[in-house]
C-alpha cells in the first residue's frame, strides 16, 4: 500500500501555518494536551491501492475496478464505490490510539484506486522517549503541525524543552547536540510517543522570545500494528 500526505495540500498548509504563526494569539495546529497524556495529529492524506490490497490498518479491502466503479469489501460486506464516494473508518488499531479516516475516491487508473481525504490520530498515555522510531512500524501518517511552546515546557511529543532566547538563538534543553536554533532553523526529533507509536517531528523555528517558542513543520506518526503490512508516508 502506498500511503502518504497530500504533497501539494500539505505544502500549502505549512506555508499558511508559518505565516499565521507569526501572528500572536492564533491557536496551534495539532491538538491535544500532553499534560493530560493525550496528543492529536490531523491533516490531509492520500492512499493508492491495487486490487486485493487492504487499506491498512482498517478492514476495507479493494477488490478491483471496472471503468469508473470500484469494488470493495467493507466490514465483510461487498460495496461499490464511484468517483467522489466516501470511504470512512473509525477504530482503535492499537490500545490507546484512536484513528479516523475520512476518504473519498479520487480516480481509478490501471485497475488501481486513488483515495484522498483526512486522517486524525489521537494518542493517549503519551510518554515521549528518544529511543528512535521502531523499524517495524507498519502504518505511517504525515501531517502538518504548529506549536507554541512556553518557556520551560517541552515541544509536544518530545523531551526537549524551550529554555529561552539567547544571543545564539532559541535555546533547547535535553539535547545531546548543539542546543541553539535561530529563525528558520530546523529542529528534528525521532523518538516514540509510546513503545508502539513512533514520532518523527521535523519543524522550523518561526519566532521566539522571553515567553515562548513558535515552531511549524511536519509530524510523521508511525504505528506498529500487529498483522499489518508496511505502509509509508
Amino acid at each position: 500500500m502506498f500511503l502518504r500526505s497530500l504533497g501539494g495540500i500539505a505544502i500549502v498548509l505549512i506555508i499558511g501555518t508559518l505565516l499565521a504563526s507569526c501572528i500572536p494569539g492564533l491557536p496551534s495546529l495539532g491538538g491535544g494536551d500532553e499534560a493530560s497524556g493525550t496528543l492529536v495529529y490531523s491533516g490531509p492524506t492520500e492512499v493508492r491501492l491495487t486490487p486485493g490490497e487492504t487499506l491498512l490498518p482498517t478492514d476495507i479491502v479493494f477488490l478491483g475496478a471496472e471503468g469508473n466503479r470500484g469494488r470493495f469489501i467493507i466490514g465483510d460486506l461487498k460495496a461499490t464505490r464511484q468517483i467522489g464516494d466516501s470511504l470512512d473508518w473509525d477504530g482503535e488499531p492499537l490500545p490507546g490510539v484512536n484513528l479516523q479516516l475520512r476518504l473519498r475516491v479520487l480516480w481509478f487508473k490501471g485497475g488501481n484506486v486513488q483515495l484522498g481525504g483526512t486522517v486524525r490520530v489521537e494518542v493517549s498515555d503519551v510518554q515521549p522517549s528518544p529511543d528512535g522510531v521502531d523499524p517495524n512500524a507498519t502504518v505511517t501518517y504525515g501531517v502538518p503541525v504548529s506549536y507554541r511552546v512556553p518557556v520551560n515546557q517541552p515541544i509536544p511529543g518530545t523531551t526537549w524543552k524551550y529554555v529561552g532566547p539567547t544571543d545564539r538563538g532559541a535555546e533547547l534543553s535535553g539535547m545531546d547536540e548543539y542546543p541553539y536554533r535561530k529563525l528558520a532553523d530546523s529542529i528534528l526529533w525521532e523518538g516514540r510517543l509510546r513503545p508502539d507509536v513512533g514520532l518523527t517531528l521535523n519543524v522550523r523555528v518561526v519566532r521566539f522570545d522571553e515567553r515562548a517558542l513558535r515552531v511549524a513543520g511536519l509530524a510523521t506518526i508511525a504505528l506498529v500494528v500487529p498483522g499489518a503490512g508496511a505502509g509509508s508516508p
